[in-house]
């Protein structure tokens, strides 16, 4: 239980590589392969059917305007890898220069495992997360406080969809930003480097109308979020006609105090307000155990009263029988906490 929110939950894969360097099929497209190695046995791709995998593209890339399309996945359980076809796309002047700078070993994309049956249906599952926070005071599900009247939940499709209120103005790049490509073409082929982190370097916001303009990514941002005990998806079909969000749209449970900048292009003249999210369930034995029922563990074993107070309200009318040894209590007490 240790790793509750260890970053390699069931349902995504690690990263994959390029296999070989990218071939231009159309000055804005280009055509590659990618491999995935050592996929967790429990990856849960590996027991639905292909179309429910969808591929996740690196945030770094997404920034800068490069979205991606798996053409074809084949995915082995016995080997744990998957060989992915997919084409890389330009949707900005700035991603067209990155794409020729990609080249074999550079980690840019990963699996994740869209299972329909994880999806979150109930207004009140999402409610109940917003109110808990770890050890630390962190809230495990929060979309922010200074607009958190212009969110709203609603049940469409029979799932559940929360439309998130974008911050006012757009994210554009200094024109230095040219200069950072190759390091992070570089960074890409080490795959514990963030380079996510430079690139706001050269951000800045502009007070704009969120509009698209053509070959031009849009970036805009929502308020910082925690989202740390589900997995959240960007609903592409909710987003106005014409709209497209990159296939960066997926923040796992790790997200902290971020996964606050979307990347969307297309053609539309409607200006993007909200951000819609819809939700799938993590490994229930991980989503199950609140921190607030782990620090009520650990506060009662600290309490020999409270440890041996606990059995005074067993039900029934036969004598009670104390147990033997504080060491039986505790694991009494271990049996009774919710989730664990």
């Amino acid at each position: 239980m240790n790793h509750l929110f260890h970053r390699n939950h069931d349902a995504i894969s690690p990263d994959g590589y390029l296999t070989s360097p990218l071939r231009m099929i159309s000055p804005t497209i280009y055509e590659g392969e990618i491999e995935i190695l050592n996929i967790p046995e429990y990856f849960l791709g590996f027991r639905l059917p292909k179309h429910c995998l969808q591929l996740n593209l690196k945030s770094s890339l997404a920034q800068l305007g490069v979205d991606a399309k798996a053409i074809e996945i084949d995915l082995s359980k016995t080997q744990r890898r998957a060989r992915v076809s997919l084409n890389l796309s330009s949707h900005d002047p700035i991603a067209s220069v990155m794409l020729t700078l990609l080249s074999p070993g550079d980690y840019v994309a990963k699996l994740f495992a869209a299972d329909d049956r994880r999806l979150v249906r109930s207004i009140k599952y999402l409610e109940r997360m917003l109110k808990h926070t770890d050890h630390q005071g962190s809230p495990l599900l929060c979309f922010g406080e200074k607009l958190e009247h212009l969110i709203s939940l609603d049940i469409i499709d029979d799932r559940l969809v929360v439309f998130l209120p974008t911050l006012p103005g757009v994210i554009q790049y200094d024109h230095k930003i040219y200069g950072l490509l190759p390091l992070v073409g570089k960074a890409l082929g080490q795959p514990n480097l963030r380079i996510r982190n430079f690139l706001s370097l050269y951000q800045h916001k502009v007070d704009k109308e969120k509009n698209l303009i053509n070959n031009r990514i849009l970036l805009i941002k929502t308020e910082p979020l925690y989202v740390r005990t589900v997995f959240a998806r960007v609903v592409n079909n909710l987003l106005p006609p014409g709209v497209t969000h990159t296939a960066a749209n997926i923040l796992e449970p790790t997200t902290k105090e971020s996964g606050d900048i979307y990347e969307l292009y297309g053609d539309s003249a409607s200006p993007i307000e909200k951000i819609p999210l819809e939700f799938f369930t993590i490994e229930p034995y991980k989503e199950h155990s609140f921190f607030c029922y782990r620090d009520l563990l650990q506060s009662s074993l600290e309490s020999d009263a409270c440890i041996f107070d606990i059995f005074k309200t067993l039900p029934g009318k036969k004598k009670k029988q104390l147990p033997s040894s504080l060491k039986e209590v505790k694991f009494s007490i271990y049996l009774q906490i919710p989730g664990l």
